[in-house]
């Protein structure tokens, strides 16, 4: 899950970086070269050349398209969840009628300290308080 994460930050990384390449590049024709690279192209690319640009285009393309995919599954995978019920929300600490009912009746007894409600139920005062409203 970790992994994927970070893998996808770099994808947002790198696609920021092209479209703010795209940006330069575009501004009064500027003059851009990809350094050439050992095992893909030795030769490099100049965008002021015909073939230059189809290639950085394409390259663009490709990390839109990259983009919208995961966009795509992003979706997919959210409306899933919530077909199954998830919502992506952090579980209620006090979801239990029994033990909001067992705080409700220590809090309004009076006998017990709130320190010591939050301790048994193991929930924080904000969280006691809260239910309690």
């Amino acid at each position: 899950m970790r992994r994927a994460a970070t893998e996808s930050k770099l994808r947002r990384r790198r696609l920021a970086t092209t479209c703010w390449l795209f940006r330069e590049v575009g501004e009064a024709g500027n003059w851009w070269e990809i350094p050439p690279s050992v095992d893909h192209n030795p030769s490099g690319v100049a965008t002021t050349t015909p073939g230059g640009k189809l290639v950085f285009h394409v390259f663009g393309a490709l990390a839109e398209f990259e983009r919208d995919l995961t966009r795509e599954r992003t979706h997919a995978g959210l409306a899933a969840a919530r077909a199954r019920g998830r919502t992506g929300e952090r579980p209620k600490k006090l979801a239990d009628p029994k033990q909001l009912a067992l705080a409700r009746r220590l809090y309004q007894d009076g006998q017990t300290d709130v320190a010591t409600i939050c301790r048994t139920l193991r929930i924080s005062r904000a969280t006691l308080y809260r239910a309690l409203k």
